[in-house]
């Protein structure tokens, strides 16, 4: 959860901050058939999603540290959350990357979302193991 949250607080900050850039990850840089205007769009909606990123690691940060004293039921609960949400991340972006972006950075997010849907998806196996 650690990791997740450094990731997530890191990406935040970085689309937040660098979203001209953000976009050149995914090859947006000079979007045909729509004005200035339209990309700047474009533009602060990528800062809204690095906000919602941000504030995402910080709830996954917070939760880091207290996991281990949440009941069985909460901390599976957490856990089912993170594993629907990563889910959802990895459709998503394999979505966009097939049909829009056909960027290397496109299977980098693929990868990292992958890895913690499956690293999320061991420790629940895990625990409904043990218990």
């Amino acid at each position: 959860m650690l990791l997740n949250s450094i990731v997530f607080i890191a990406g935040g900050i970085a689309f937040c901050l660098y979203a001209p850039l953000a976009l050149a990850l995914f090859q947006i840089t000079k979007v045909e058939g729509i004005n200035t205007i339209a990309y700047w769009y474009i533009v602060s909606f990528v800062r809204l999603f690095g906000a919602a990123l941000f504030g995402s690691g910080l709830s996954i940060w917070a939760y880091s540290s207290s996991i281990k004293e949440l009941s069985a039921r909460s901390r599976s609960g957490l856990l089912y959350a993170l594993i629907i949400g990563n889910s959802i991340a990895v459709i998503t972006i394999l979505t966009q990357q097939i049909s829009i972006w056909h960027s290397t950075f496109g299977w980098i997010l693929i990868i990292v979302f992958a890895a913690f849907l499956f690293g999320y998806g061991y420790i629940l196996f895990q625990e409904s193991k043990a218990g």
